[in-house]
């Protein structure tokens, strides 16, 4: 018999756990951003801080390019300590770690292209969008190669995280300190299992190609519509197996802290738990390349793990609607004004 309910049981239970609203960040959060932006002179101001509906905060990438924003090499060692906080109050302990591991790769691309740079890992960008208020609305961002971390406050009472973007290159450290040390260990491996507790029957549909999709599909696209609904679908999976994809999609959500994350997982349970499918492209080894994707009504988890040889992983978490808030901000406009 197959279950989806269990998914719904499991969910609930989280979300339940979950006692603080992500309202509850935002005072800390504001406190983060003002000292941030009080530390920076007028020319460093000009360059960090743009208005809240500013086209460039939808300007999103993951490329190693130039970029929106103040550098942390355009930072003294204090005010590249206090463009972190903010960050570190959003992010959890998991994403936290992931974030650094991301970063710890780009200097070690930076060595290897003789300190090209264009490989510089100082070249981590932050912005704030708007005037950070404990009842308003603003944004904030993060972002360099392999990481693009968004952040839009509303009203001071929800806080959205996407599009949520974090790669890694190499996928695995071959060498050096952080040799063995794969900093989106999570993202590959919880998948592999899910995939694994598949039988014959359900592997026809998870995987939609033998080759892998060389990468995520959607890209830095600043407004993302849903894929193709393939693959295997949460109806037809076991209790275990619905189990497992939640763990799956808790490495993407798990980035965050449990308040920020509790509104997105309601969002999943309304939007309708038996609509998510899983699929698969590729590799079912760790280490080769493969693709996979986890889509519902609402959301989108993509994974590609093709260049170099399999050693190369892109990950990015998706909202079709509220990415950058634009859904909750459009509804706050409809109602208030």
């Amino acid at each position: 018999m197959r279950f989806f309910n269990c998914f719904l049981c499991v969910l609930c239970s989280f979300v339940c756990a979950v006692q603080a609203h992500e309202s509850i960040l935002v005072p800390s959060m504001v406190t983060a951003a003002g000292a941030y932006l009080s530390s920076l002179d007028s020319a460093q101001l000009k360059q960090s801080q743009l208005a809240f509906n500013a086209e460039a905060r939808s300007d999103w990438h993951y490329v190693p390019k130039a970029r929106k924003g103040l550098s942390w090499a355009a930072m003294t060692p204090e005010q590249k300590h206090l463009s972190k906080q903010l960050f570190v109050i959003a992010f959890s302990d998991s994403g936290h770690a992931k974030a650094k591991g991301v970063i710890a790769g780009e200097r070690i691309l930076w060595e290897r292209s003789d300190l090209s740079e264009m490989r510089n890992p100082e070249n981590y960008y932050v912005t704030i969008f708007g005037n950070p208020q404990l009842d308003g609305s603003w944004g904030a961002s993060i972002e360099g190669h392999h990481l693009s971390a968004n952040i839009t406050v509303i009203d001071g009472q929800e806080v959205v995280v996407t599009p949520s973007f974090f790669g890694a290159s190499p996928n695995r450290h071959d060498r050096g300190p952080l040799e063995g040390s794969r900093p989106l260990k999570g993202e590959a491996d919880e998948a592999l299992k899910l995939l694994a507790m598949c039988d014959t029957q359900q592997l026809s549909k998870v995987r939609i190609s033998e080759k892998p999709i060389r990468e995520i599909v959607t890209r830095a696209d600043r407004k993302v519509v849903p894929l193709d609904f393939v693959g295997l679908p949460v109806s037809e999976m076991t209790q275990e197996q619905v189990a497992q994809l939640r763990i799956l999609i808790q490495e993407y959500f798990g980035r965050y802290r449990a308040p920020i994350a509790e509104d997105d997982l309601q969002k999943i349970e309304a939007a309708g738990i038996e609509q998510i499918h899983f699929a698969w492209a590729g590799s079912t080894k760790l280490g080769q390349p493969m693709y996979y994707r986890v889509q519902g009504p609402t959301f989108l988890l993509e994974y590609a793990n093709v260049q170099n040889n399999g050693n190369h992983s892109h990950s990015v978490w998706r909202d079709f609607e509220n990415d950058f808030g634009y859904d909750t901000l459009k509804q706050h406009i409809e109602t208030e004004h």
